[in-house]
């Protein structure tokens, strides 16, 4: 059984990889049928091609079943490995992404605060993937029009990145540039100005360490 596995992952990955995500579809979703008998419960390469089976689906825009089998996903997760794990994050993350795809941000939002909980315990508070998913929240509220709630989720993440990585590093332009928008929209048109001046790399290095005795970059508690 382990061989017809393969054969069905790999076909299954091939046909995902060339974009023919019907093909791929009914691959994974051998390959799961496949992983639920042949392989124990806790073996995680059922759910690795639900997952997949997931994209699939979303690839071709159906969503309400890849809805439905990456909820499988995350009631699989949460089963074997409690709901605070990083892979149940990694499944909450999968779903999300799929609300996102579909403009469903409101529904996102609750997602996207569980994993940044279950980040912050494991891998504490300064680390790398911490400020990504503070990024991903601080968008969705956003594109939400809730700035309150947005701003300092741009502001922690911006003060995670510029620590572990530089204040030229496309990961932290990303941040300051979506910052920018934000300050605009709340009407804050100087701080607004400020960043998007950083961002053109018009300021200098003792500029730019003084970023942090503006309000808008008072760094986060």
């Amino acid at each position: 059984m382990s061989q017809e596995f393969d054969k069905a992952r790999q076909q299954a990955e091939k046909c995902l990889a060339q974009g023919d995500f019907a093909q791929a579809e009914a691959f994974f979703r051998q390959a799961a049928q496949i992983a639920e008998t042949a392989f124990p419960a806790k073996d995680q390469r059922r759910c690795q091609m639900l997952s997949k089976l997931g994209e699939s689906l979303s690839n071709q825009h159906k969503f309400a079943e890849a809805q439905q089998v990456l909820e499988q996903v995350i009631s699989l997760k949460t089963e074997q490995f409690g709901p605070g794990n990083l892979e149940v994050a990694q499944a909450l993350n999968d779903l999300a992404g799929l609300f996102y795809e579909q403009n469903r941000y409101r529904e996102a939002v609750p997602l996207c605060t569980k994993i940044l909980t279950i980040y912050e315990r494991i891998l504490g508070k300064d680390h790398l993937d911490v400020a990504t998913i503070a990024v991903n929240l601080a968008m969705l509220y956003h594109t939400q029009n809730q700035y309150d709630e947005a701003e300092p989720l741009y502001k922690r993440a911006l003060d995670v990145r510029t620590m572990k990585l530089n204040a030229e590093h496309p990961d932290v332009i990303n941040v300051l540039e979506n910052y920018a928008t934000l300050l605009l929209a709340m009407g804050r048109l100087e701080e607004a100005e400020y960043l998007k001046t950083c961002v053109m790399g018009r300021v200098s290095g003792r500029m730019r360490s003084t970023m942090h005795d503006i309000p808008a970059f008072k760094r986060s508690p």
